[in-house]
């Protein structure tokens, strides 16, 4: 099927219109944060029902796991988690009653997408596409008595 455009000059030019279909796959980020000895590290999402576990385990690894060597608890959080991480710092400090010692860094990471273009009767063409995301990393320790 076969439509005409008029462009500005005037002159008539022929556009086959096609059906394309755009798949678009979000990469997962493909840069950890580096492992430290004597550190947990805890990726939190944005799902609501996983609140309490995140809670949970924070208190538990802080509180249990100095006898395992671990003696702080790293809350990454990536774009929309960014306040679900913050809410878990707060809500532990709250609960363990200001023992606490808070260190707070952002930092900007790259994610990738996958961009798939079908075209009826034409190859696939694959295109990646760059875009960043902010980030929260909360590191968590108990204060020495």
């Amino acid at each position: 099927m076969e439509s005409e455009a008029k462009t500005v000059t005037g002159i008539k030019r022929k556009r086959a219109s096609t059906k394309t279909e755009v798949i678009l796959n979000k990469l997962a980020p493909f840069q950890r944060p580096e492992k430290k000895s004597g550190n947990f590290d805890l990726f939190v999402s944005r799902k609501k029902h996983l609140f309490g576990a995140y809670c949970r385990r924070t208190i538990d690894t802080l509180l249990c796991k100095r006898k395992d060597g671990i003696h702080s608890v790293t809350i990454h959080g990536l774009g929309a988690a960014v306040l679900v991480a913050c809410k878990v710092a707060l809500w532990v400090e709250r609960r363990i009653k200001g023992k606490v010692v808070k260190t707070i860094t952002t930092s900007t990471v790259e994610l990738l997408d996958e961009k798939l273009d079908r075209e009826e009767g034409a190859a696939c063409s694959l295109r990646l596409k760059s875009r960043h995301n902010s980030a929260i990393h909360i590191q968590l320790s108990l204060q020495e008595a």
